[in-house]
């Protein structure tokens, strides 16, 4: 995705560390073309070190869809343990999971009590993910998929 923005004009390529929507770091291109328009193109993932050394991208973002047919817009995806999670929670006990792999395919489906937030350091988002019950049938439709992949130790 790239939104332009009216800035001055200058041509003017910038790295920079944001957080995205899920409170995660990545890096991001900004570059200032001559009309005066910023270019924002967020297009890296996190993969892992055997990931990212095998393919040219990972999945970056999409919708998770729960056995009803509830699509959760912004619901993932976290890199946990060589798959992709995306999830819901719609007001009830339950936060729903898929995970996808690299190609944004169906591996499988899990619930917990316990929802994943932003707060949350990778091994609480593991653990929630190792503990929780196997089965539903909800899915995840990735939406887009990152050209750079950086590396994550996992």
């Amino acid at each position: 995705m790239v939104h332009l923005v009216h800035f001055a004009s200058i041509m003017l390529p910038l790295v920079l560390q944001a957080e995205n929507s899920f409170g995660r770091s990545q890096a991001v291109l900004l570059n200032v073309d001559f009309r005066g328009e910023i270019a924002l193109a967020a297009n890296t993932c996190t993969c892992t070190n055997e990931v990212a050394a095998t393919v040219t991208s990972c999945p970056r973002d999409g919708v998770f869809i729960d056995e009803i047919g509830t699509r959760y817009e912004d619901s993932g995806p976290w890199l946990i343990g060589g798959v992709w999670v995306f999830g819901g929670n719609r007001g009830d006990a339950w936060f729903r999971m898929a995970s996808v792999d690299v190609q944004g395919r169906l591996i499988e489906s899990r619930y917990s009590r316990t929802s994943f937030t932003l707060s949350m350091s990778q091994p609480e988002l593991e653990a929630i993910w190792e503990n929780a019950h196997k089965g539903g049938r909800y899915t995840a439709e990735v939406t887009s998929f990152c050209t750079t992949p950086t590396v994550r130790e996992i």
